[in-house]
């Protein structure tokens, strides 16, 4: 297995960058969706043994293991042992559950600076592993969500201010309050993959905050061009303007207009 790293941005100088191969991983590791992740400039890769491989040059993968590489020193910083608990739920599942299930149910996320493991298996709770240490390899089960169909292949995200946890599903971004343990759904059509940004999406750096102004008519930002409207506000000015009994304006009443 080849691993190669290359560095973008920075200016000019790195419009010829190239791949540097680096040395390989200490075991197979897997590129799959939600199986790695950049937590605080280390990428945490979940160990390849779904695929029924489970020596690597004679030594022995550990299921639930994870490989870790450090970009700034570029250099593979061994492995790391998953949690106990998951490790074992094959053994404990009493032929319920095979390595290649619980492959398929693990995934890697970054939740608030930290690496979290995620097991969402069919018919038992969504646990969220967080790495509290990794120097001796220390997981805490912080959160235990009863299970449901609707978390099944779920992404959580981000543990909000007040407690409540982020989970991103399909077509749905789930906020799961784990005190009265509700859930408030907010529809995302067409969407099934979801990000976190923390930075601000008004900064003045912002290009198109920069560029964009409030129209004063709705409230929404747009780019304009000379007018202090948006387009749809200034079509309904405009017929407004010629026809104020016509079928358009009474289609469009909701909107205020303040005139």
């Amino acid at each position: 297995m080849i691993s190669e790293v290359i560095t973008l941005g920075g200016g000019a100088g790195n419009r010829n960058a190239s791949w540097r191969e680096r040395p390989c991983p200490p075991c197979p590791v897997t590129s799959a969706s939600k199986k790695s992740v950049v937590v605080n400039g280390v990428v945490y890769f979940l160990l390849d043994f779904g695929s029924h491989r489970f020596t690597y040059n004679g030594d022995r993968v550990e299921p639930c293991s994870v490989a870790c590489f450090d970009l700034e020193t570029e250099e593979w910083m061994g492995t790391l042992r998953g949690p106990v608990q998951v490790c074992n739920f094959v053994e404990s599942a009493n032929g319920m559950c095979s390595y290649s299930d619980l492959y398929r149910k693990l995934s890697l996320v970054n939740m608030n600076g930290f690496l979290v493991m995620v097991h969402d298996p069919l018919g038992c709770p969504l646990d969220l592993w967080f790495l509290i240490d990794i120097e001796k390899c220390l997981w805490d089960r912080k959160y235990s969500i009863a299970f449901q169909y609707e978390n099944l292949f779920a992404q959580p995200l981000l543990v909000l201010e007040d407690g409540r946890i982020a989970i991103g599903a399909s077509d749905l971004l789930r906020i799961y309050d784990i005190v009265s343990e509700s859930y408030t759904e907010f529809q995302m059509a067409g969407s099934r993959l979801f990000a976190i940004y923390t930075g601000n999406l008004l900064s003045l750096n912002n290009s198109f905050a920069s560029e964009a102004k409030r129209c004063t008519t709705c409230g929404r930002y747009f780019i304009p061009e000379a007018d202090q409207h948006c387009e749809e506000c200034m079509w309904h000015l405009y017929w407004l303007s010629v026809d104020p009994d016509s079928e358009y304006h009474k289609a469009r009443m909701p909107l205020s207009l303040g005139v």
